[in-house]
């Protein structure tokens, strides 16, 4: 086999070859020559470690120079070689445990011996410069870089076989360590996790960890991510394992990579990919999520034939190279070089190493692809070339159609550091200095058409470059921005930024305005135009790269490689020019943003493909469903629109929703941007009159700063918020807009308005000094609230002396402050005098307030009471022990109990009882009210009227012993019972006789138990209808009816409340058998009997009505009254019949006929009187002919109310009707019982009858049927009704004149019922007064009674 090493450049080309020397030691041929190949960490040097020699080969890449380490350790193959991270050290380990130390920046080597007793199988550096050894001695030790000392020494159980430093995954909280986690794997079988601290030793005991048998044997592992491990196992598996203290002993993923060993893995850390590799394949795998992921698009399969031995990846991420055991080497491109350029909407990438492409990302087409020669390491795009190079050569092409036309080459005296171009000009960068020539050639000699910045001779210091459509802009070391005209090579403007070095510009295409970065990272926006700088405070973390929109000249974004900021910038607005943040996104790590147009940014990833984003600003107004009505929807769009002033699009979206908050909105938008007749548009769209008036008059200003200024007016906004945000100079400009523009008075009224009175005070005695008094008065309130009284007094003295007295309000103002500044500041003198005189109650007030503050109380006392502030003046009075000053005071005072009971305090004190008495009674302090009237005052009548006012059970305790003492038992008994001492009340009651006064003083909710004993001793003593009283009030109703039902009488109406309240069936059962009983009982014997059974049914209809039974209420009550009526009690049946008749009306029943018969029949007779007195002769006698027809019903008056028919017959000239009831008084059992008054003249009547014809009654109709008849016939033959009569004729009612008693309802003829109560002013039916103005007819009165 050939012992020679081979070395390619990126393309394949063999670059060098090595042969190695001849092996000192035997070996097996069919190996490979080498052991080991190790690049530095530079990749300057390279390790080549050759099978049986006893040393490592070093091969410099630049010089191709090879040089042997010796090892000095002749019989010693060496086995191991390994390259320190951050130096040039070489560490070798030898077949004998001996270590060699090779340190190539100092020629230095250090020989170690007795590392380890038996051959070096592995070696690892950390960051810190520690090597790891494992050694087949089954022993890892650690050893210091810089002299070899050995740190610390593990032992294992088995032979070392692999060694890896990593950081070791933090625990929340905790700051991450670094690399100082050892892993070994130990014999392919165990993975040891050592942790160590800067200086090697260990932090805690070494961690085993062992896996399941299945798995096979630990061929390979390595570390990713945040502190993750992945092993390949000889059955194919992988497994992820967490080195996190909650996960290390599980298995956070398991994957089936391969069917065969896994011989080799490798880990790109950019990419975030592994490779894995055995058998004739290598597997690529994404690591980014919580899983592993086969990418198969990038697997690698070997022809057949051939076995993998090893992978690697470039250390730039784009190449992966697979070594196989029969000697090929395939190297694929893993990732694209990451090389761009852009300009406007055009960019060029790397499609290959090789080749680039150019495309318009607005329209989504590749214009042209070219193949260059060399893989480039910078690349400038232009309107219409090409730029491609590196190290100092460039290669310009011309973009033609789909391809491109090398135009020229270029060499540079430098390393280009970066290119741009624009369409005539090529600029570079290249130690501190800028090289601007033509792409193409102009005809002219290079020298002459070519310049330099700084010119030739002069010190480089340009640290970056930009070229315009126009311009080379340059920043400098030294802060400096300098524009440059291409064409004429002239510096047309240069900017001094005074925050150091500027290391970053990117202007915007046309370049009159330009982000920069400086060195301390601060980014600035600077407007070459007026000079104007903003500072941008988002961005100032790092910035990474700035984009300025191709569609929108005031949009740019920038990048911090973390996240997007956009912005908009506002040249002319209401607060002068101004950057506004407008949304922020995550930028995922790896895509770098490249061209923004329109709202959409496009990214090259760390693969070299692009994509696009569309900003979170943009989304509403790029939306699919942006031509939605939905209101949300338009709404986000509108926000959107006015956020980046696209007002046409916000206009539109106002138009559709109709909203007059959205008017408002886009209107004060389009105030900021000073834009009047756009804002004028809005408010009258929303129907603002009023803000389209003010707008109007102000319409045609065109001095930006008078503008400005009338705005920020209008719009009431407070000026200095308005502008925190902006730099001093800006701000100072903006307060002073009305002072430099046309109108200068307009800024007095400005700063009125925005009560800036110092400068207001200041334009005054320029402008207008009769403005200066409420100036002066103004500010000094604005002192006195800032509590600077010495100034707010000079100035309200200032203002007092400049103002007129006739101006009362001014004038007091500045007085009442002259008052209070002159307390505040000690001169009470002045201040309580000016107060004094005032006659101001506020102004008292306040001024007390101060010297109350002071602690300068009688003089606060005074002033509260000249304010009428009562109490507070009488409490300083007090605490002053000034109480003939306070005296006056508290009979004013109503309301304050604390101040009383204080006061009163302090005159029982001094002893005057009567006024502390009076004091006591205001505070509520009735006990001691009492007390001073009893013991102090001896009136016990004040103190019972206190207690029975305010209910003091102390107050009530000493009256009762007071009252026991004098002999009251009486009023004893009433205030235990207040004082609630009920056992002691009742004792003395009982004892001295004075249960009645105790039942008094239970007031009205007693307790059953006083109820009880109350009752007991009443019934014991047979008052048993106060017994049942408060057995019923305690609710033992039973026995309450009990008692009512044996007390009899009176009782039985209690009795009759009692059930009716109670509603319980076996009392309403006992009570209805107890008076039914009753009537049964007595129905039949002496008066007295009949008395009894009358006063029984009467309580029989009253228990009916109580409980609704008003049918049987009816018919005991029609008994009831005849009863009555046969006793010859008209009034009393009378009455009896009305209330029945009225208790069935009012629960909406109809009276039974037999009632209302026997009603009317007595009414005609109770009615006859009133008729008689009236003259109205016919209708008395047509009543008592209604009498006399049922005459039977008056069996105790059969000859008077005879012999009152016969008169009032004679008198009616109804001779026949007289005549029939004159023979009728002359039977035998009548004759001798008439009154002899009256006798003789009916015995001529009936011996010489007058047979003379007697007038028909008169008729009247039917209201029901309207068929005519008698008009004291109330049953209608017609249609058998039964008609209404009218209590005040007895007649039949009439639909025409139909009215009611107001006070019984009962119906009457209006003209009729007017008659009778001119007679007599009550109603005949009820006897209640009437007042004729409360008379009115009734409509539709069948209807109403029906």
């Amino acid at each position: 086999m050939q012992r020679q090493v081979h070395v390619f450049d990126r393309r394949g080309k063999l670059y060098y070859h090595i042969t190695l020397p001849t092996p000192e030691f035997p070996h097996d041929e069919r190996m490979s020559g080498t052991r080991a190949l190790q690049w530095d960490a530079s990749g300057e040097l390279l390790a080549i470690l050759p099978h049986g020699n006893s040393f490592a080969i070093v091969w410099t890449a630049s010089t191709r120079d090879i040089a042997q380490s010796e090892a000095g350790f002749k019989a010693q193959e060496a086995c191991v070689i390994a390259w320190a991270t951050n130096q040039q050290i070489l560490a070798v380990g030898t077949s004998k445990g001996n270590l060699v130390l090779y340190n190539l920046a100092r020629y230095q080597k250090v020989p170690i011996m007795g590392k380890h007793t038996r051959a070096v199988a592995c070696a690892a550096w950390n960051n810190t410069e520690i090597l790891a050894m494992g050694a087949t001695d089954k022993q890892v030790t650690l050893t210091r870089g810089s002299d070899g000392e050995t740190l610390n020494t593990f032992s294992v159980k088995l032979d070392p076989y692999e060694v890896l430093f990593a950081e070791k995954k933090a625990e929340p909280g905790q700051a991450k360590q670094g690399s100082c986690t050892l892993s070994v794997n130990v014999g392919k079988r165990n993975l040891y996790l050592i942790t160590l601290d800067p200086q090697g030793q260990a932090l805690e005991q070494p961690l085993e960890l062992s896996f399941q048998d299945q798995y096979g044997d630990i061929e390979r592992h390595l570390w990713f991510g945040d502190g993750y491990m992945l092993l390949g196992f000889s059955s194919g598996n992988l497994l992820v394992v967490s080195t996190h203290t909650k996960e290390i002993h599980e298995e956070v993923h398991s994957y089936k990579c391969l069917d065969c060993c896994i011989v080799d893995m490798a880990y790109c850390a950019t990419l975030n990919k592994a490779v894995v590799a055995g058998g004739s394949s290598a597997r690529v795998l994404d690591l980014t999520g919580a899983e592993i992921k086969d990418i198969p698009a990038e697997a690698v399969e070997l022809p057949i034939g051939q076995s993998v031995f090893s992978v690697a990846w470039s250390p730039d991420s784009q190449l992966l190279t697979v070594s196989t055991t029969t000697g090929q080497l395939h190297t694929y491109l893993a990732a694209l070089p990451v090389i761009n350029s852009a300009w406007g909407c055009c960019l060029a990438y790397c499609t290959s190493l090789q080749e680039l492409a150019v495309m318009d990302v607005l329209h989504k087409g590749t214009h042209s692809r070219i193949t260059i020669p060399t893989e480039p390491a910078f690349l400038a795009l232009g309107p219409n070339h090409l730029a491609v190079g590196m190290n100092n050569k460039a290669w310009f092409y011309e973009l033609q159609g789909s391809g491109g036309q090398l135009l020229a080459e270029h060499d540079y005296l430098g390393s280009v550091e970066a290119m741009q171009l624009n369409e005539h000009w090529a600029a570079t960068i290249f130690e501190g200095r800028v090289t601007v020539h033509p792409i193409e050639d102009s005809g002219r000699e290079e020298s002459e058409a070519t310049f330099q910045v700084p010119s030739p001779g002069a010190p480089g210091n340009v640290t970056c470059m930009a070229l315009s459509a126009h311009f080379l802009i340059a920043g400098t070391a030294a802060g400096m921005l300098l524009y440059y005209h291409c064409q004429d090579k002239a510096l047309l403007n240069e900017f001094k930024h005074k925050g150091g070095a500027i290391v970053k510009v990117f202007p915007q295409p046309y370049g009159t305005r330009v982000v920069y970065e400086d060195d301390k990272h601060a980014v600035h926006l600077y407007n070459a135009v007026n000079d104007q700088l903003l500072h941008l405070e988002e961005a100032s973390l790092g910035l990474a790269t700035a984009l300025w929109d191709a569609a929108d000249p005031n949009l740019f974004l920038l990048s911090d490689g973390q996240a997007l900021y956009t912005f908009l910038y506002s040249p002319v607005s209401l607060h002068g020019a101004g950057v506004t943040l407008v949304g922020k996104q995550i930028c995922a790590p790896g895509r770098v943003p490249l061209i923004l147009a329109e709202g959409s940014v496009t990214f090259q990833t760390k693969s070299g493909s692009l994509e696009t984003q569309l900003l979170g600003s943009h989304t509403a107004l790029r939306d699919s469903s942006n031509r939605s009505r939905d209101a949300d929807v338009m709404n986000a769009r509108f926000k959107a629109a006015v956020t980046l002033h696209h007002f046409k699009e916000a206009w539109d979206a106002a138009l559709m929703l109709k909203s007059p908050q959205l008017w408002q909105t886009l209107g004060m938008a389009y105030l900021h941007d000073l834009d009047v007749d756009s804002a004028i548009r809005c408010y009258r769209m929303m129907g603002n009159a009023g803000m389209v008036s003010n707008l109007e008059q102000i319409q045609f200003v065109e001095d930006k700063n008078l503008l400005s200024g009338h705005i920020l007016v209008l719009l009431g906004q407070d000026h200095d918020a308005a502008q925190a945000s902006l730099s001093e100079h800006v701000l100072h400009a903006e307060k002073e807009l009305f002072v430099h523009s046309p109108c200068p008075t307009a800024a007095l009224q400005m700063r009125k308005d925005l009560q800036h009175w110092p400068q207001a005070l200041s334009l005054a005695n320029q402008l207008d000094p009769t403005q200066i008094p409420p100036l002066a008065c103004n500010y000094a309130q604005q002192l006195e609230m800032r509590a600077e009284y010495g100034s707010a007094r000079a100035y309200y003295q200032q203002a007092l002396t400049a103002s007129d007295p006739k101006s009362s309000q001014e004038y007091d103002i500045c007085k009442a402050g002259v008052a209070r500044t002159s307390l505040q500041v000690g001169d009470t003198k002045q201040g309580r005098s000016i107060a004094l005189s005032s006659n101001s109650p506020q102004l008292c007030k306040e001024c007390a307030q101060i010297l109350e503050a002071q602690e300068k109380l009688p003089d606060a006392a005074e002033l509260y009471e000249r304010a009428g502030m009562h109490e507070k003046a009488a409490t300083i009075y007090i605490q002053g022990r000034a109480f003939g000053l306070a005296a006056p005071l508290m009979a004013l005072i109503t309301h304050n109990p604390k101040l009383q009971l204080e006061f009163a305090r302090a005159k029982e004190s001094q002893g005057e009882y009567a006024e502390a008495a009076v004091a006591y009674e205001a505070a509520g302090d009735h006990d001691a009210v009492v007390r001073l009237n009893l013991d102090k005052l001896k009136s016990p009548r004040k103190a019972a009227s206190m207690v029975r006012k305010g209910g003091s059970r102390e107050g009530a305790q000493r009256l009762a012993q007071y009252c026991i003492a004098t002999r009251d038992y009486q009023a004893a008994v009433e205030f235990l019972l207040i004082a609630r001492q009920p056992q002691q009340a009742f004792e003395v009651a009982q004892t001295h006789g004075q249960m009645d006064a105790y039942v008094r003083s239970m007031g009205v909710h007693p307790t059953s138990e006083d109820c009880t004993r109350v009752a007991a001793y009443y019934e014991t003593r047979g008052n048993l209808d106060a017994a049942a009283q408060l057995y019923a009030q305690c609710g033992q109703s039973h026995k309450a009816l009990k008692l009512y039902m044996q007390a009899g009488g009176d009782s039985l109406k209690k009795a009759v409340n009692l059930v009716a309240k109670e509603q319980d069936a076996a009392l309403t059962q006992q009570l209805t058998q107890h008076l039914q009983g009753g009537r049964a009982g007595t129905a039949s014997g002496s008066a007295l009997a009949a008395d009894d059974a009358s006063k029984t049914s009467t309580y029989l209809v009253l228990l009916y009505m109580a409980l609704g039974q008003h049918e049987e209420a009816a018919e005991v009550a029609v008994g009831l009254a005849r009863r009555a009526q046969d006793a010859g009690n008209y009034k009393m049946a009378h009455e009896q019949l009305v209330s029945s008749s009225q208790g069935l009306r009012e629960q909406g029943m109809a009276c039974p006929t037999e009632l209302m018969r026997s009603l009317m029949l007595l009414h005609s007779y109770i009615l006859v009187k009133a008729l008689v007195r009236m003259g109205d002769h016919q209708g008395a006698a047509r009543m008592l002919m209604r009498v006399a027809r049922n005459i039977t019903r008056f069996p105790k008056h059969v000859v008077p109310i005879l012999t009152s028919t016969v008169v009032e017959c004679q008198r009616a000239d109804m001779k026949s009707t007289a005549f029939e009831y004159a023979a009728m008084l002359m039977r035998p059992e009548y004759r001798d019982e008439i009154n002899p008054a009256y006798k003789r003249k009916i015995e001529a009547m009936v011996r010489k009858r007058d047979k003379a014809d007697e007038a028909d009654e008169a008729q009247c109709e039917c209201p029901f049927c309207g068929v005519a008849g008698p008009e004291t016939e109330m049953d209608c033959i017609h249609c058998q009704n039964i008609i209404p009569f009218c209590i005040a004729s007895g007649k039949r009612m009439l639909s025409t004149d139909w009215a009611e008693c107001p006070s019984c309802h009962f119906p009457c003829r209006l003209t009729a019922f007017k008659q009778v109560i001119e007679a007599q002013n009550q109603c005949p039916m009820c006897n209640q007064e009437v007042s004729l103005s409360s008379m009115q007819l009734v409509k539709d009165p069948i209807r109403k009674s029906g």
